[in-house]
């Protein structure tokens, strides 16, 4: 497919070439970017995928790799090859994120679980993934698949309130699986100014140029960030305690979506933020820049959104493949001594499972990423979501995208 000839072009063209030295957040965008477009190619659906959930869990494994393994991580995490120190910056840009405000609840967990019948992974792995990234390392007997699935799946429940019910999905594990890496990432975030439920309202949803669906269309009329881009409005709706936002990205025609996805890229979505930061206000409270390259003070939006769900689940084995990962699958190539010299580990898929509900009072994320071991001012506009359309979730502080992913109309909206 073309989205897949172009993933692997760019990553062989930065291969060959001098490439500048990534932040971590830019590395997980980088990641996050790409492997969204190819996903988003092989779907008329919602999809929807987590950068610093992914990338994280490629961090842990990275420190469990050894030489060819290594290798294909570090280029896939940096591609400088400037021997940044790129697993420790993904471990302190979770930490980062992570929050005490009652308002924007942000959560990581990672554990391992790991063949109770192998031998234990080696103390040094052990140490740096509870140091580094907080996980625990469980033994159990993968012999009793089901008894597996059935603790993992309780554990999910618990730790995520109710929001990742099916952890281990059923049929995933192997005969020879002995080893699953997981981490689950929570958001609950509430919307700086909440949208007024009196003024939501039945409204067609634009499917495609000849299908609609009614929709429960919030609205509320703010100075939020804004700026214009070709074919799409972007704009930018804060939560509160200042550390995230919602950039949502409305094509402006309605089957205008899959020509923004096709020139996604961490360059485009650091073009949008910084266009959209000419519109925010300084210490003073005094509101610089403006929307079309004019300056002046944040327009009036009037905007429209749906209270939407995405349930995303993406097996995303096949991206990483083509992303460079080879030997992590492979039977015969993959080197994981570092996590157990006893046992030949490679692994067998990387699953990950988004859960967005969108409302008028914020936003419930739910992520789950696992992969399994085997043997062997004065201006006015309208922005009005009616569209399938684009969002994503970020850091303001580090601008790591949290989360990104589309909303088409298509599947129901759950209820939580």
């Amino acid at each position: 497919m073309r989205a897949n000839s172009l993933f692997v072009a760019l990553l062989l063209v930065a291969g060959a070439t001098a490439v500048r030295a990534e932040s971590a957040p830019d590395a997980c965008n980088r990641v996050g970017c790409d492997l969204y477009r190819m996903l988003a190619n092989e779907s008329e659906r919602d999809v929807a995928v987590s950068p610093v959930s992914l990338c994280t869990q490629l961090a842990m494994l990275r420190l469990g790799a050894s030489r060819l393994t290594a290798d294909e991580l570090d280029r896939l995490l940096d591609p400088s090859g400037d021997e940044v120190d790129m697993v420790n910056a993904i471990s302190e840009l979770a930490e980062s994120l992570s929050t005490t405000d009652p308002a924007e609840q942000w959560q990581s967990i990672n554990r391992m679980w790991i063949d109770a019948m192998i031998r234990p992974p080696r103390g040094e792995f052990e140490a740096a993934l509870n140091d580094q990234f907080g996980a625990e390392i469980v033994r159990v007997r993968f012999a009793r698949r089901r008894d597996i699935r059935r603790v993992a799946n309780q554990w999910a429940i618990r730790v995520s309130g109710g929001r990742v019910d099916d952890l281990v999905p059923p049929g995933w594990l192997e005969p020879d699986t002995c080893l699953i890496l997981t981490n689950i990432m929570l958001l609950d975030a509430k919307w700086e100014r909440p949208f007024n439920a009196a003024m939501t309202t039945t409204t067609p949803f634009h499917l495609n140029r000849t299908k609609t669906r009614a929709v429960q269309m919030m609205q509320q009329k703010s100075q939020f960030a804004y700026t214009e881009i070709e074919g799409a409005q972007v704009v930018e709706i804060p939560y509160e305690g200042d550390s995230l936002t919602m950039v949502l990205v409305v094509p402006k025609e309605i089957d205008g979506l899959a020509s923004i996805e096709d020139g996604l890229s961490t360059k485009a979505v650091a073009t949008w933020i910084a266009e959209l930061s000419r519109t925010v206000a300084d210490d003073d409270d005094n509101v610089r820049g403006g929307f079309g390259g004019r300056p002046g003070s944040r327009p009036l939006v009037t905007l429209k959104l749906p209270r939407f769900s995405v349930h995303s689940d993406s097996d995303l084995t096949g991206p990483l493949r083509a992303a460079g990962l080879k030997s992590l699958f492979s039977l015969e190539d993959a080197d994981l001594t570092g996590i157990s010299s006893s046992q030949p580990l490679y692994l067998q898929g990387i699953l990950q499972s988004v859960l967005v509900d969108v409302d008028e009072n914020g936003t419930r994320a739910g992520v789950a990423t696992r992969g399994k071991g085997g043997f062997g001012g004065g201006e006015r506009v309208e922005v009005k979501a009616d569209r399938p359309f684009l969002f994503f979730v970020r850091h303001v502080d580090s601008n790591a995208i949290v989360l990104i992913g589309r909303w088409t109309g298509l599947a129901e909206r759950r209820r939580t």
